[in-house]
């Protein structure tokens, strides 16, 4: 039995950007950041530019399958990340898939994974927490 909040928190939808809806990569250019920063922030240099465009059709992509885990301490917004991907991942293409590794880092090392489909993240959508995949500090520090 579930509370009213968890039921409210269940149903919530989040909007997504009218700029984001069926757009279409138009360009990919390099960044405009000036020297200075470029020079006080070389990484961050190197962040190339994109834009969108507006589309009129939905876009099909190729399939993809995309893993995706958890690595550090909680934070509130886990299990919408994982639900928003799945979901973004089939609008592009609805045969694509998506892998929890459990544990974080470590579930990947181990293969300790699970397919996630609808009706299993149905539970975790807009309830916070790392609760599904779990999370891990596994340092991945070698090539191997």
């Amino acid at each position: 039995m579930l509370t009213p909040l968890e039921n409210a928190r269940l149903a919530y939808q989040p909007r997504f950007p009218k700029s984001l809806k069926n757009s279409i990569l138009q360009e990919e250019g390099e960044s405009k950041l000036s020297e200075e920063i470029k020079t006080l922030f070389p990484l961050t240099a190197r962040v190339r530019k994109f834009s969108f465009k507006q589309g009129n059709e939905p876009q099909t992509g190729k399939v993809q399958r995309v893993g995706v885990l958890f690595s550090g301490g909680q934070a509130p917004g886990g299990h919408n990340v994982v639900t928003g991907l799945f979901d973004s991942l089939l609008a592009f293409n609805p045969e694509s898939q998506l892998i929890g590794f459990l544990g974080g880092p470590s579930g990947l090392i181990q293969g300790e994974a699970i397919l996630l489909d609808a009706k299993t993240l149905a539970p975790f959508r807009n309830q916070g927490g790392f609760h599904l995949l779990g999370s891990g500090r596994t340092k991945i520090e070698t090539p191997e």
